[in-house]
């Protein structure tokens, strides 16, 4: 993805014919400087929180939904299903889906 392309962008060095290493995107960016060292903290907070904050989050609910529709709380799942409301009669059917029925 986008998130991760961007947060992997630090770690990608190459070495120039003199010795030197440069950011593969950002030529002008020498590795193991102030500067690259902050582009790689950025970096990791990006892929910390950003990318494995989300799989974390998505992961979290996945074992969440389940939960919530056997218990018939189905207002907390329907933030993140659209289609099921408490008033709807989708809700049942989709909440079966989460549990295999």
């Amino acid at each position: 993805s986008t998130m991760s392309s961007t947060a992997l962008v630090p770690y990608i060095c190459y070495t120039h014919p003199n010795g030197l290493r440069s950011n593969l995107k950002y030529a002008n960016v020498f590795c193991r400087t102030d500067e690259h060292t902050a582009m790689v903290i950025a970096g990791s907070l990006l892929l910390a929180f950003g990318v494995c904050g989300f799989w974390g989050f998505a992961a979290w609910l996945a074992y969440m939904c389940p939960k919530w529709c056997t218990a018939g709380k189905f207002q907390k799942v329907q933030s993140q299903l659209q289609s099921c409301r408490d008033e709807s009669p989708m809700a049942p059917s989709l909440c079966g889906l989460f549990q295999g029925q």
